[in-house]
């Protein structure tokens, strides 16, 4: 993958960790077009991002199904860009678990369905190192 293609989040990007195989994927076009100003922004500003990243979801070494991240910014923070009445404790958890599956600390959710842009942050871990999804503690 050139710049180019690094800072518009085209073409398709592989990358490992020990649990994570993700891979940038062509987004439908609803989705798109909500994520199209944050990709221009991003491009603009010459931040690194990947759009529309399949992630498989393991257990024991088994792929058991697949997230589908919004952003992958400078290869360390997810954004997760939602356009809905309001948030709940449910997409949080779902950020978390994207934070898992991709191996990685911080992400945003950004709601765009208010007056006015609605940014939250997520962690993967509390203070204690534990990580809080869904009520479970080391999950």
């Amino acid at each position: 993958m050139d710049q180019q293609d690094r800072q518009t989040g085209e073409g398709e990007e592989l990358r490992r960790t020990p649990s994570l195989e993700c891979r940038g994927r062509e987004p439908d076009e609803q989705k798109d077009r909500e994520q199209e100003p944050a990709r221009v922004e991003l491009a603009r500003r010459e931040i690194s991002f990947v759009s529309q990243v399949a992630v498989a979801i393991r257990y024991l070494d088994v792929e058991v199904g697949t997230h589908v991240l919004d952003l992958l910014v400078e290869d360390r923070i997810v954004v997760e860009l939602k356009a809905i009445r309001r948030l709940d404790d449910v997409h949080f958890a779902i950020v978390r678990s994207y934070l898992k599956a991709v191996g990685r600390e911080h992400a945003l959710l950004l709601n765009f369905a208010g007056s006015k842009l609605e940014i939250k942050r997520v962690f993967s871990r509390d203070s204690e190192g534990a990580c809080r999804l869904s009520g479970f503690v080391g999950f």
